[in-house]
């Protein structure tokens, strides 16, 4: 692999990591932030330390640890199946949700409310999750489509062999 290609497989996937860092760690700090509104609208009560501290360092935490652990290794993973079997771009958030939907099922499996409650509660934290998957997968098969397409433009072709005429030119005389 080349230097520039290195680099930019490494660029689009960091690029990734921070668009679905930032989706999974904003989720908790705005359902969090809704709570406190319904508290300071109906209690009168703002809390403490938690509000303000607490959750937005949690959170975080909980975006950066998903990304690195959870969608790098899988979204790398789908990317060199794709490359050998031509799997449509499409196609890897859909065994994504399942698995969150089955896990999270699995989770709440001996909670004693209502399994109702439970498959909702799952299925909204699969479908969270499984948002987070599909922004980092998106993002970076679909930068690397834009790449490619530029790589393969014409104009670029032309402006290349431009260049070389030119040093040839002056190579030659």
């Amino acid at each position: 692999m080349k230097f520039t290609e290195a680099a930019f497989f490494t660029g689009r996937h960091l690029f990734a990591a921070a668009c679905s860092a930032v989706f999974v760690a904003a989720g908790p700090v705005i359902a969090y932030g809704v709570l406190v509104v319904v508290g300071v609208a109906f209690y009168g009560d703002m809390g403490g330390p938690l509000n303000f501290v607490i959750v937005p360092v949690l959170s975080v935490f909980l975006g950066v640890a998903t990304t690195l652990l959870v969608y790098v290794p899988l979204c790398l993973g789908f990317e060199f199946w794709r490359r050998r079997s031509r799997m449509p771009v499409w196609l890897p958030p859909l065994p994504f949700f399942a698995g969150c939907l089955l896990f999270f099922s699995a989770l709440f499996l001996r909670v004693p409310p209502p399994p109702f409650v439970h498959m909702g509660v799952a299925f909204a934290l699969a479908a969270f999750f499984t948002g987070g998957f599909s922004i980092y997968w998106l993002v970076s098969s679909f930068s690397d489509m834009i790449v490619s397409w530029f790589r393969k433009s014409p104009t670029i072709r032309a402006r290349r062999t431009a260049a070389l005429v030119l040093r040839s030119m002056k190579g030659g005389s």
